[in-house]
């Protein structure tokens, strides 16, 4: 019986170790040089419509702490601030389709941690 005590204890360490590395990606990730894009719901933008899904906008959030944080007012300022930011005169040229492609491989990367994560958690 204690070995397996210690067994769930060291297991629920390492999800805590887990979850902060990838919070910790989630924040280095999702940082931009735009504040209106430096969060987990510019994924839920026009440029990423065909190629993310709501609900992996929602995992991503999961792991972001910044955005875990939003009351619904707040994500619904954020989203609106990320798709103006899309629509300016600027945007094709300050995020080309190479910039939009990293960012669908960074969604991808998250979204794989926050489902790693939510599995580890279920343990």
């Amino acid at each position: 019986m204690g070995e397996h005590q210690e067994a769930k204890g060291m297991l629920r360490e390492e999800v805590e170790n887990f979850k902060k590395m990838a919070h910790n990606w989630s924040n280095s990730l999702i940082k931009e040089g735009n504040s209106s894009l430096s969060t987990a719901y510019r994924f839920s933008t026009s440029p990423f419509a065909e190629y993310i899904t709501p609900e992996r906008v929602t995992r991503i959030k999961d792991i972001s702490p910044s955005d875990l944080s939003l009351d619904r007012d707040q994500v619904r300022r954020k989203k609106n601030e990320a798709s103006v930011e899309f629509e300016m005169s600027y945007a094709r040229e300050r995020y080309p389709k190479s910039w939009i492609q990293k960012q669908i491989a960074i969604a991808e990367y998250l979204d794989g941690l926050s489902e790693l994560l939510a599995r580890l958690e279920s343990l």
